[in-house]
């Protein structure tokens, strides 16, 4: 009896989400899961030091052996506090090979009076399934200054694809003495 109360209950939350515009939140795994089955992180690119107030890429390119890449998942850290995940859908187009860049706005809210915050960022891609694949880690600069753009990613990413924007939650935090 309580099975097709749970299938009652999920199908009330989809038409809920649906008629709210949320509908893409709502995510069931699907597919196989395990070790071959797990997507591939090939590549992540970002320039190293970035103005505050300006778009930042982080490029990536992925694959996944069943073709059903789902999500791109960035955890971004700075001295003292790790922020909660961005989980980015991928575009139906990139669901066997993902390859394009992440835009992230770097607006640090409360202005970092011309000083830099420094922070890492850690990267992963999620298949339907829920497969995960190995973290890719990189460091970065924002600048309080303008930037210089780096110019063409390096060889190997696509330079106009767009898989998503992501929030940026990185703060300037005065340093306790």
């Amino acid at each position: 009896m309580l099975k097709p109360l749970g299938m009652v209950k999920a199908g009330v939350l989809v038409g809920v989400l649906s008629l709210a515009g949320c509908a893409e939140f709502y995510r069931p795994e699907t597919g196989p899961r395990g070790e071959a089955h797990r997507p591939v992180l090939e590549a992540v690119w970002a320039q190293p030091e970035i103005g505050e107030r300006e778009f930042w890429r982080i490029y990536v390119r992925a694959s996944d052996p069943d073709g059903d890449l789902d999500a791109v998942f960035i955890t971004f850290d700075q001295h003292g506090a790790t922020y909660a995940g961005e989980l980015l859908i991928l575009p139906a187009s990139q669901r066997r090979r993902a390859n394009g860049a992440v835009e992230v706005y770097t607006d640090m809210k409360d202005g970092s009076g011309g000083l830099a915050v420094y922070g890492t960022a850690r990267v992963h891609v999620l298949d339907r399934a829920g497969n995960r694949s190995e973290a890719k880690t990189f460091s970065f600069a924002v600048l309080g200054s303008p930037r210089a753009d780096a110019g063409a990613p390096p060889q190997g990413f696509e330079r106009g694809v767009t898989l998503g924007r992501a929030e940026f939650p990185l703060r300037w935090v005065i340093p306790a003495f």
